[in-house]
């Protein structure tokens, strides 16, 4: 600093006129000049470049942000996309499984309701005779019972809606007693094993349930009448007029509160001097139904493995 100080010096004794000697203040005000004037040169030059070097980089840090956000957001949209694609593959991943099985279980109704058309062409032979014996008596007994139950709800007095119950009852019960020995049971489990998906199978002379097999889990609906039974009279009636299988359900049974579907149908004898039943149907015998809980339907199919 000293030489440099001095240096200065010489050069303001120098350049200062001869005629007039400087001073030391003169000379420090100088050096201080000189001192300020430098100063402003180095700031001058630092505002130049400072600032143009900050543009570069905050021109490449705005370039790098932008950069990112563009990446950024079309990785979320790749992955919004593929999450769509996926959901879609699931969704009709879903729809094939579900027409899989929809036309599994229709297939297999419909080989199960076949049963009904078989047992039907049985009763034609004799009127149901061999496959209701020995409970033929029985089920003629159950069937008169159960329709002067419903002739004398309406207009009976206590003590005939009592009698007509009672023999109601003791029909059902013996029916149900001796249901092991009836000629049904071989020819159920025969068609059981053959049509599959088949829960239990039933005979209604006149629209009467009678007999079904297996019957256990099921006494309750032995005496049922179709007709005096509001919520079925309609469905039966429409089942002997279209002359054809009528299904009904899923519906939940009242003995077991299971899912099911019901099919029934209409038999219709020709025979000589047979007028059937009911006057406004000639000929119509009763029904066959097959009855299946969903359950059993189900594991009848491939769905089952």
């Amino acid at each position: 600093m000293s030489e440099i100080r001095a240096m200065a010096l010489h050069a303001v004794v120098v350049m200062a006129p001869q005629d007039e000697p400087p001073t030391v203040i003169d000379m420090e005000r100088q050096i201080s000049g000189i001192r300020e004037e430098q100063l402003k040169q180095v700031l001058t030059i630092s505002g130049r470049l400072v600032p143009s070097c900050s543009r570069q980089v905050v021109c490449k840090l705005c370039v790098g942000l932008l950069c990112a956000v563009a990446v950024l957001a079309y990785s979320a949209y790749r992955i919004k996309e593929s999450e769509a694609q996926f959901h879609e593959l699931e969704r009709a991943k879903s729809r094939s499984m579900g027409n899989q099985i929809m036309s599994a279980v229709q297939r297999q109704l419909m080989t199960s309701v076949s049963s009904t058309k078989a047992l039907a062409a049985l009763v034609q032979l004799d009127l149901g005779a061999n496959l209701m014996y020995p409970l033929g008596p029985d089920v003629a007994a159950l069937v008169h019972a159960t329709k002067t139950v419903a002739a004398k709800a309406a207009t009976g007095t206590d003590a005939e809606k009592a009698a007509a119950a009672a023999a109601k009852s003791e029909a059902a019960d013996n029916i149900i007693m001796n249901s092991s020995r009836c000629a049904f049971n071989n020819v159920v489990n025969s068609m059981r094993s053959s049509f599959n998906g088949i829960t239990n199978l039933q005979l209604a002379p006149s629209g009467v349930v009678s007999i079904i097999s297996p019957l256990a889990g099921n006494q309750e609906a032995i005496g049922h009448d179709l007709f005096f039974d509001q919520s079925r009279c309609d469905g039966a009636v429409a089942t002997i007029e279209a002359r054809a299988v009528v299904f009904r359900g899923p519906l939940v049974l009242k003995q077991n509160n299971k899912a099911a579907i019901i099919a029934r149908f209409p038999v219709f004898v020709d025979q000589p001097g047979f007028k059937g039943p009911e006057s406004k149907f000639p000929g119509w015998w009763g029904f066959t139904s097959m009855l299946t809980e969903i359950s059993d339907l189900v594991e009848a199919t491939p769905l089952s493995a």
